[in-house]
This record gives structure tokens, sequence and C-alpha cells, in this order.
């Protein structure tokens, strides 16, 4: 290889290296020092502003779970009558048995992803420092004041 060759080959090495660099020494001093939201970070929220965000949407959502749950929970009923109406009474029994067929299969699903998540608590727990695992067992307890149940939805 002559000179000239191997000085432009050094040159575009040097030149790729050069933009590598600046490029991750940009990307470092863009980094935030704490994570937020892409929300706060487009609005440019303070943290007072994101707490109260926090609060209006964890508040919000808690109750249009609610609500959710409550009507849906209705509408289910007043199908089932409406459909028990139509029915004679020996078709009413065998409904009946189906919905506790029913009821009993979704409580076992219930049960088997609670019985997963708390192996995963246990597990999360095991690989915990002490100081850790005190943590963890507070923001656990803090979470079922909130209302929140084992597993969570």
């Amino acid at each position: 290889m002559n000179r000239a060759k191997l000085f432009v080959l050094i040159s575009v090495i040097a030149a790729f290296a050069a933009g590598i660099s600046i490029g991750l020494v940009i990307r470092g001093f863009n980094k935030k020092p704490h994570l937020k939201s892409r929300l706060s970070r487009e609005l440019n929220l303070t943290s007072e502003q994101r707490d109260q965000m926090k609060k209006i949407w964890s508040e919000g959502i808690r109750t249009a779970k609610r609500l959710h749950k409550e009507q849906k929970e209705k509408l289910q009923k007043e199908r089932d009558e409406a459909i028990e109406e139509l029915l004679t009474d020996e078709q009413k029994a065998r409904f009946k048995d189906i919905l506790d067929e029913y009821s009993q299969k979704i409580d076992e699903l219930a049960q088997a992803k609670k019985t997963l998540f708390l192996e995963a608590v246990e597990k999360t727990k095991r690989i915990l420092s002490e100081p850790q695992g005190k943590k963890y067992e507070e923001l656990l307890k803090e979470q079922e004041r909130r209302g929140w149940k084992y597993p969570r939805p």
C-alpha cells in the first residue's frame, strides 16, 4: 500500500473515531439527572408539577377502574337476568350450572395468578440485600394500603 492510500485510510478512521467520540460526549451531556416521563420532559414540568400530575392521574385511573368494574358487573348482571327471563325452569337450572362453573374457573385462574405473583415476590426478596428487602416490604405494604391486591391487576 502506498503512503497516500495509507494516509487516506488513517484519516477516514480518525474522522470516524472523532465522530463517535463527539456523539458519545453530546449524548452524555443530554442525559437528565433523574428519570422523567416523556410528557414531563416535553412540557418541561417542575418537580412540583410532576408530583401534582402523578397524583391527578393515579387518582383518576383508580377511580376509572373502580367505576368501570362496577358498571361492568352491573351490565353483566342485567344481561344474565334478561337471558334468564327467556329460559324455561330446566334451562334456568342449566344456565345457573354454567355460571357456577364459569365462576369456579375464574377463581382458579385468579388463584394461579396470585400464586405466580407471590412466587415472584419471594424470588425478588431473595436477591435483595437486607436494607433493600426492608424497603421492598415497605413498598408492598404501601401498595396494599392504597387498595392494591395481590396480584396487581
